[in-house]
């Protein structure tokens, strides 16, 4: 991030040039791929809601880090709308259900702020073992996303249970709000993983996904009869259109080894068609300038010695991945992020090239793709993504960051990169939307 508007921050066991990866370890690729093959967050920073959580067949997108065990996922808590509290034991329905046809619009203010309220509690639990308080819904509730409908709480729970046993869920739900009478909208990431699949060394379908539930109440009972969801990565929302489908498949047949190694934390916290805007967490990163690309191989050695001891305590760190190289007005800057239990105090770097400090995280846009990461395939990413970028009418900064995650033998078309523009001015829920 020494350049303007670029997240860079990481750490990596490959070397510098188009050919090598972005991880230390030489052979240090894990079985991870698509979406969920993403960031580690320090492990042990965990959000109170149990991840592993889901809106179900909400079919929402997560932002989700990853622990460097491959095993643990953490929501960015500064992302998700806290509704539980660490002393919390299962929760029931606090809310009445009652006839609102003919209450006062004091009274229904009152009922639908209390509804919403439960309802942040209540979907906390859509993946454990308590399960949703199917009281609080209509018998014959509707249900509908782009590729799954249901009329009744009956296939409406199959569905929750089906998503939950055949697929590794989490869930992240951003705010409820009231955007009608008798209506709420939640904002929510999901995302979805085969943790079983046999060929998971080698591939791991996972899915993402993020969007809103209009969720509508019966004003004769008080209780959900409708939930639609809508997805950001598609225009047409109808059931099982070729654009959610397309999707689908495209998601499924994205393949990318991702090492097992810590990276640092994000929540996506929206998914378009062809990239997502994420929300990193703060992390510590050594980095050191680099004046030209026959001289990258050179930065990258003195930042990977630093990692490995070449500092004022000895240390030796564990390693980390992604490597980041950021592009900006001011030239080039690579980066290893410094590992969780060393980044509080991070020691000196005994080269004077090297500098160790803080990276404050922030919104970035991330295109992914694959194959060798030349300056030129980098270049090419951020150019498209800086115009579809203003063509959705967000604003990105100057400069580019190039993230590599793989180390040199990694086969090219399972190599995962990235590219990440700045995006400061983001925000979740535009003064457009109702």
């Amino acid at each position: 991030m020494s350049a303007p508007g670029i997240l860079t921050s990481t750490v990596s066991l490959a070397g510098p040039s188009s050919s090598s990866g972005g991880s230390h370890k030489a052979k240090s690729r894990g079985p991870q791929c698509g979406r969920f093959a993403t960031h580690v967050p320090r492990c042990g920073v965990q959000t109170d809601r149990k991840v592993g959580q889901t809106l179900g067949s909400r079919g929402a997108g997560v932002a989700v880090s990853r622990c460097r065990n491959g095993r643990g996922y953490a929501a960015n808590r500064r992302s998700t709308v806290q509704v539980r509290s660490s002393t919390s034991t299962a929760v029931t329905s606090k809310v009445t259900p009652q006839k609102l046809s003919d209450v006062s619009e004091e009274k229904l203010t009152e009922y639908m702020q209390e509804i919403s309220e439960f309802l942040k509690v209540d979907l906390d639990h859509l993946f454990d073992d308590q399960g949703i308080d199917a009281t609080l819904y209509d018998k014959k509730v509707f249900f509908q996303d782009p590729i799954t409908n249901y009329d009744g709480i009956e296939g409406y729970l199959f569905n929750i249970q089906f998503l939950r046993r055949v697929f590794e869920p989490t869930f992240v739900l951003h705010n409820v709000r009231r955007t009608g009478p008798y209506e709420l909208t939640t904002r929510w990431t999901m995302g979805m993983k085969l943790g079983w699949f046999p060929l998971k060394q080698f591939w791991m379908p996972s899915f993402m996904f993020t969007g809103t539930s209009i969720m509508g109440i019966n004003p004769e009972t008080g209780k959900f009869n409708s939930h639609v969801d809508t997805w950001d990565s598609i225009q047409n929302q109808a059931f099982l259109s070729i654009e959610a489908v397309q999707d689908l498949v495209k998601q499924m047949f994205e393949i990318y080894w991702t090492p097992e190694l810590e990276t640092p934390e994000y929540a996506v916290m929206k998914r378009y068609a062809t990239y997502e805007v994420r929300e990193y967490s703060p992390f510590v990163v050594a980095e050191a300038e680099v004046a030209g690309a026959t001289q990258s191989a050179g930065v990258f050695q003195a930042l990977a010695n630093y990692i490995f001891g070449a500092n004022a305590s000895s240390t030796k760190m564990a390693m980390t991945t992604p490597v980041f190289t950021t592009e900006g007005a001011g030239g080039s800057t690579m980066q290893f992020v410094v590992p969780g239990p060393a980044a509080p105090e991070a020691p000196a770097p005994r080269d004077p090239a090297v500098r160790v400090r803080e990276e404050p995280g922030g919104f970035y846009a991330v295109v992914k793709f694959s194959g060798v990461a030349t300056s030129t395939s980098a270049a090419k990413a951020a150019e498209d993504l800086r115009a579809q970028l203003l063509a959705d009418n967000l604003v990105p900064e100057p400069g580019y960051t190039l993230a590599r995650y793989n180390d040199p033998s990694t086969p090219s078309f399972f190599r995962r990169n990235e590219v990440l523009i700045h995006v400061p001015t983001f925000k979740l829920l535009d003064d457009a939307e109702p």
